[in-house]
């Protein structure tokens, strides 16, 4: 993230602002507690509920919702994309930017 004066996500998204940045542009300060209770409340329902959760009924039609609705970019995700995806095991895609470092 870049300053809000620098431009990037930062500045281009309110939440990222407002999340990231305090009401006077500085960034956060180090160690400040970043609280999304919109998240931790879908993190709640998949432990409870299971999977059928995220990928059915009301979340799934807000993520939906949501990429449908980019201003920029929309997608075509469906419900039924939602409904009928099958988590696959996968080789990680991340690499090590520091060679040596844990």
């Amino acid at each position: 993230f870049s300053s809000p004066a620098g431009g990037g996500l930062g500045a281009a998204r309110p939440w990222g602002r407002s999340w990231f940045y305090q009401a006077s542009g500085e960034p956060q300060p180090v160690g400040t507690m970043l609280r999304n209770p919109a998240l931790a409340e879908v993190l709640r329902r998949v432990a409870k509920e299971g999977v059928e959760a995220f990928y059915q009924g009301d979340v799934a039609r807000d993520v939906v919702a949501k990429v449908q609705g980019h201003p920029v970019h929309p997608g075509r995700l469906s419900l039924q994309d939602m409904a009928g995806y099958q988590a696959k095991a996968r080789e990680a895609m991340c690499t090590d930017p520091v060679p040596g470092r844990p």
